[in-house]
This record gives structure tokens, C-alpha cells and sequence, in this order.
């Protein structure tokens, strides 16, 4: 049986602190303006284990890791950037589908260059295989963040005065810090890099969560699914998400958002919210083959923590899809798998969320 949505809720994240850092799993400087699918489920697990130790990390993790014929309890998002006043609804901005611009006239293609983050509007646009009008574009962010003039004149004229065409919205900054000789007692500053957001914009972040209808009695915890996956956010909220988290960082509060709604399913071809990982039965059925499938691909690796067993190890490097992937899904529901990625002779699972967040594209677009 597929699995059936229920329901999607969408939250706003109000940060808490000005700076986040996610970066590169390999130890570079990079860093990313959103927190990955894949991040955001690792630190939910890694707080319940801490909280209710590994039994209820377990029950937390079984029913994705092995998912009955119905599907897991809910599919996840990654945290992406948005706008959210105190006044209304977020302005969320989405990945790019990565198949927008094929079968464009070049005019048209040249009209989306640069853009990597799209307002709903212009999102839904991206879902038809369709270009706006250039003068019907508000551009951001040194043109890299898009949405519609409509969309910018609907918001409140005091936040229209902040938002002139090639506004950042974030940049990125390199903040000091000591490493301390535990031996010698020497100190030695560096500097790391991190996101910070500008104090004078309400640029937060927002996920999405879609329900599983066959999931809605009492998980593992006693507590229904979405209770306790709230939960979890709120603590993360308050602890941080990312590194720097000792310093502040990554510390946000979570809130529904009423505002939107997103045709979360299956279709011929969809574009995924989130980080996908293949099923091999989904490559075999040529989910990465042909029109209209295109995707970035991303190795994720990182480090497992086991307290009291030695120094962290590394962890088996995957590769994943980004989100923005376009995958041709066949109707086929969920999509993607979560794989245990703990080193060799490790005592315990260390799992790697590859689950899909799937957005039907307009199949008329793709007709030959």
C-alpha cells in the first residue's frame, strides 16, 4: 500500500541568534545558508537518544529505517531561508527545481540565471516549466534569491523599504575563536566561518512536514507522531541547530505557520524538498533517467559520536541528491530510503535520512 498524506504543517523558525553554522561534513570552511533534510533528522534522533537514551532513539528511528508497506510516520524538509514578519505569514523561499529552464527558449532561460532560491510564487511557476516576465521579477541577494513583483508589493511597505532589488539577506563572516593547549596551557586564535542574518531584517526559516495517515496512533513514546516530532523541534530550538551551538548559534523558536499550502504527492515526475537518497528498486525503474530528471549531487559524510567508547570516527560517506533534485517517480510513494552509516565495529546504528519530500511537477509541461 502507498503511503497516503494526511496533512502538511509548515513552521516558521524566529532565530534566537543572528548566526548558524552548517558546513562542509569533511571539515572545509564552506558553509550553507540552510540546514539539510539529512542534518535536521540527525539532530533530532541525537536528542532523543540523549534525553530517553537509545531505546528511544530506536523507536524513534525503526519505523524509517524499516517502514511498513504504508510508509514512515512524516517526511521532512529541510530548514529553508524565509521572511518572517511578526505581522503575517513567512515569506518562504524554495530550492530551485533543477530541471527549470529545459525545453525554454534561451531568452527565457537567460531570465532565470543565477537564481537559486524562489519565492512561492515563482516556485509554482518552476513546477509548470514556466518563466516570468523579467519585468515581473524582484530580485535579491545579488540576484540570487527571486520573487514576483506582486509578491513584494503585498508585503508591508515598512519591510518593502528594506528589501530593494539586490538586497543580501545573509553573508557569510569568519568569527574569531581560541583553541586552548590543554598541556601547555597556549592559546592560538582562529577563525571559523558561519551565517549571519542582518539585525535589521526578520529573516528566519521554515520547514514543512507532511503526515502520514497510517500513522496516527501513538508512537514509540506514548505520544502521537506529531506531538512528539513537535517536541523535539521546540528542544532543538532551544539547544541550536549546526556547530557553534556552545557560542549561541543555530538557536531558534518554532512556530506553525498558517500561511500556504504545497501539493505534496506523487506524479510522474516531482521535485524533492528534501535530500533524496535512491532506493535501488527506484533506479532500476529509472527515477534519474530521461526528461525531466536533474539533480546536484552532494557526498555527506561527518563523524559518529559513541560517549565513553574513544575518540569520534568517521562515518560511511553517501551520496545524496540535493534538494531541488527532479526525479521521475512513477506515482511511487515515499521515495528514497534511510540507510545506517556507522563506521565499522561501531556499537550502535548511526542513521542518514534520504526520504524524499516530493512536489508533483506539471506533466503537461514534458510532452513532447
Amino acid at each position: 500500500m502507498a503511503m497516503a498524506i494526511r496533512q502538511v504543517t509548515f513552521y516558521r523558525l524566529r532565530p534566537l541568534s543572528r548566526f548558524f553554522r552548517v558546513g562542509d561534513p569533511f571539515g572545509g570552511e564552506s558553509v550553507r545558508e540552510f540546514i539539510p533534510s539529512d542534518t535536521l533528522f540527525a539532530a533530532m534522533v541525537a536528542l532523543i537518544a540523549e534525553r530517553g537514551g537509545p531505546d528511544a532513539a530506536r523507536a524513534f528511528v525503526q519505523p524509517f529505517a524499516e517502514p511498513e508497506p504504508g510508509g514512515p510516520p512524516f517526511l521532512l524538509t529541510g530548514v529553508f531561508p524565509a521572511l518572517v514578519p511578526t505581522d503575517g505569514p513567512a515569506l518562504r523561499f524554495f530550492p530551485r527545481p533543477e530541471s527549470w529552464g529545459l525545453r525554454m527558449e534561451a531568452e527565457a532561460r537567460l531570465r532565470l540565471r543565477g537564481l537559486r532560491w524562489l519565492s512561492e510564487g515563482l516556485f509554482r511557476l518552476a513546477l509548470e516549466n514556466r518563466a516570468p516576465q523579467e519585468a515581473d521579477l524582484h530580485r535579491l541577494h545579488e540576484g540570487h534569491v527571486g520573487m514576483l513583483k506582486e509578491e513584494w508589493r503585498a508585503l508591508p511597505q515598512r519591510l518593502r523599504r528594506l528589501l530593494p532589488e539586490d538586497r543580501p539577506l545573509w553573508e557569510v563572516e569568519r568569527r574569531p575563536a581560541v583553541a586552548v593547549d590543554r598541556y601547555g596551557r597556549g592559546s592560538a586564535l582562529y577563525r571559523i566561518s558561519a551565517v549571519r542574518l542582518p539585525t535589521d531584517l526578520p529573516m528566519g526559516g521554515w520547514i514543512a512536514i507532511a503526515w502520514n495517515s497510517g500513522a496516527d496512533g501513538p508512537a514509540g513514546s506514548g505520544r502521537r507522531w506529531q506531538e512528539w516530532a513537535e517536541e523535539v523541534l521546540r528542544e532543538l530550538g532551544e539547544g541550536g541547530l549546526g556547530g557553534l551551538r556552545s557560542r549561541g548559534g543555530g538557536a531558534f523558536q518554532i512556530e506553525p505557520d498558517p500561511g500556504g499550502e504545497l501539493p505534496v504527492g506523487s506524479g510522474p515526475a516531482v521535485v524533492s524538498l528534501a535530500r533524496y537518497l535512491p532506493a535501488p528498486e527506484e533506479l532500476q525503474a529509472g527515477a534519474l533517467e530521461g526528461d525531466p530528471a536533474a539533480y546536484t549531487l552532494v557526498e555527506v559524510g561527518g563523524w559518529m559520536r559513541t560517549p565513553g567508547l574513544g575518540p569520534d570516527r568517521p562515518r560511511r560517506t553517501v551520496t545524496l541528491l540535493e534538494a531541488g533534485a527532479v526525479i521521475r517517480a512513477g506515482g511511487r510513494l515515499p521515495l528514497g530510503r534511510v540507510v545506517d552509516v556507522r563506521p565499522p565495529g561501531a556499537p550502535h546504528p548511526s542513521w542518514r535520512y534520504g526520504l524524499a519530500f516530493p512536489i508533483p511537477l506539471d506533466a503537461t509541461a514534458w510532452e513532447a
